[in-house]
């Protein structure tokens, strides 16, 4: 919780200390809580922009034994896949990220939520994909809580009304994280 205090007051350089110490307390045995404090270190490191080290401290989580079957060992998995796509996007990997967004996909047994359909309209838009642009905006659309099938105005104007709303709830979605609105405005705007 201290280390959650820290990194919900911006302060990332303690909630990464702090985590830290806690991590080398987590005994091998407990691989869902190591994968999950490891998470926690990464997305510090992204919000502090240091995108090297985030990846580093993903690999060593993604690295750690898990089970398909388990759900909770699975959905740790599939959150540090999803941080990873996330640091990739950042540092415009845009190959990586989607490598590592199918990787995160091939696990997940439900529908995208919300939040994550932004990941996936910036994996879509990382390269400036002008073939995937009607996806994007789908996804987009999914990811601001309108059913795409309702949007009509393609216009300019409506369309960077959702790239806004995209970066707001993607922002409420994954603390410290900034949706990457160059990429997508390329795409959808074009």
């Amino acid at each position: 919780m201290v280390g959650s205090s820290y990194y919900l007051l911006e302060e990332y350089s303690k909630a990464i200390e702090t985590w830290g110490v806690l991590l080398s307390s987590i005994p091998a045995t407990q691989p869902i809580e190591r994968k999950k404090i490891i998470n926690n270190i990464a997305l510090a490191y992204t919000a502090l922009h240091q995108n090297s080290l985030a990846l580093i401290k993903i690999e060593e989580g993604l690295q750690l034994p898990f089970s398909e079957s388990n759900e909770k060992e699975r959905r740790e998995q599939i959150r540090l896949l999803s941080t990873k796509t996330v640091v990739e996007l950042n540092g415009n990997s845009c190959i990586s990220a989607k490598t590592s967004w199918d990787a995160r996909n091939k696990f997940k047994q439900q529908d995208l939520s919300k939040c994550t359909s932004l990941i996936t309209a910036q994996v879509l838009a990382c390269g400036n994909a002008a073939n995937n642009k009607r996806e994007i905006i789908d996804s987009l659309l999914i990811g601001v809580g309108q059913e795409p099938n309702s949007f009509r105005d393609n216009t300019t104007e409506a369309l960077s009304a959702i790239i806004e709303q995209a970066e707001k709830t993607f922002t409420d979605c994954y603390l410290g994280l900034r949706f990457n609105a160059n990429n997508v405005k390329q795409v959808v705007l074009n």
